[in-house]
């Protein structure tokens, strides 16, 4: 059988040179340009070499100035090698190490490929771990700063006597919810539509809207656990990490929490303009039930929070198309309640879920003894 190899030696140009190699019988003949090199089999040495040991090497007691080498596994299968007893146990233990070696390298090519289907099928959670990482101070010194710049905006009311006001409303609520590091703020916004939101840090923002459209306090105790949710959840600094590009938060992962830290510093100006994932939003709506029924507060206001934004969206978005020319203000209140219901997604699926549950936990709170009729004067006394 002829084989082409490569053969090493001292007598050859760049110490190296392509050989034909022929066995027969009991001999390995190498054809060289001008003579030919015999090796009896019973001589030769078979062991594996290079780099990653990809290649096999062969050597003859009787005449070391030469090696041969090659790629080609093939070589080891050849019959006159074979009949050597010593050479064929030699052959079969470097086809298992050659096997073993495919095995290993074929498990890591698949752990290679496994990692980044991981990643993306678990990107939300590594999301959520590598956010633990970022320090709460950070969070609420954005809150703050992003407060100063939002409260001209949206026409926050500053009145402490409110803000007393509605601290003292929903101090049984926060009781439930567990960070001690945040204090949270409430504060009245005069929009008249339908909404609430949360900045990073504790920072609770409330419509007039919602608190004079509201039928029990319930409803307001509803919008506001879900909102602590968000807070408490850290669904700002997620969806602030989630926007990043993934080789930012691949290295967030993999404990280069530096450059992660750095870029998120630099997108702290879009925490304004990150819109709530359904996933957020049914995380908010869970753990936010949770906080209702730990504070012993009906979790059905929240149902019935959701159900209210619900219809008054249908009404104005029917009002919108019946109507060619309508007043500034009402223009404004439909694009709110389009705006809520844009960033809050899913509300149907929403109420089901919180209906399921009530059902299912056989929940059964009774009403708040709360005079929200005085309250929604007292805050219309305030606006006026």
């Amino acid at each position: 059988m002829l084989y082409n190899l490569i053969a090493l030696s001292k007598e050859f140009k760049d110490g190296r040179k392509s050989v034909d190699v022929e066995i027969t019988g009991s001999l390995l003949i190498i054809k060289l340009d001008n003579r030919e090199v015999k090796w009896a089999i019973d001589s030769l040495e078979i062991e594996r070499g290079g780099a990653g040991d990809a290649l096999i090497y062969i050597k003859s007691s009787i005449n070391p100035e030469i090696v041969l080498y090659t790629r080609e596994k093939k070589f080891l299968k050849d019959e006159n090698l074979s009949q050597n007893e010593s050479l064929n146990k030699s052959s079969k233990q470097l086809k298992q190490q050659f096997l073993n070696q495919k095995i290993i390298y074929t498990f890591v090519i698949i752990i290679i490929l496994t990692i980044p289907i991981y990643f993306f099928a678990f990107r939300s959670n590594i999301v959520h771990i590598i956010a633990e990482e970022v320090p709460v101070k950070w969070e609420i010194e954005a809150g703050d700063k992003l407060f100063e710049t939002l409260k001209k905006q949206y026409d926050v009311v500053e009145d402490s006597v409110i803000s007393s006001k509605l601290d003292s409303i929903f101090s049984p609520l926060i009781s439930s919810v567990n960070t001690p590091e945040i204090d949270y703020k409430f504060y009245l916004c005069s929009d008249p539509s339908l909404n609430a939101f949360a900045l990073p840090g504790g920072h609770i923002v409330i419509n007039y809207g919602t608190i004079m459209k509201v039928e029990r306090i319930e409803e307001l105790y509803g919008v506001i656990g879900h909102e602590l949710g968000h807070v408490s959840q850290r669904h700002h600094i997620r969806g602030l990490i989630g926007n990043l590009g993934t080789f930012l938060i691949f290295q967030g992962f993999l404990g280069d929490e530096a450059g992660l830290i750095g870029a998120i510093g630099e997108s702290a100006g879009k925490l304004s303009s990150l819109f709530y994932s359904r996933a957020f939003e049914r995380e908010s709506d869970e753990v936010g039930f949770t906080y209702l029924t730990t504070a012993g507060i009906d979790p059905k206001g929240m149902v019935e929070f959701f159900q209210r934004i619900e219809r008054e969206s249908e009404i104005s978005l029917e009002e919108e198309e019946e109507e060619e020319e309508e007043e500034e203000e009402n223009s404004e209140t439909i694009d709110a309640l389009k705006n809520f219901v844009s960033t809050h997604p899913g509300i149907n699926e929403r109420i089901d879920y919180l209906n399921n549950r009530i059902i299912n936990e056989s929940i059964n709170i009774p009403e708040k003894d709360f005079d929200l009729g005085k309250f929604q004067k007292f805050i219309q006394l305030k606006l006026n």
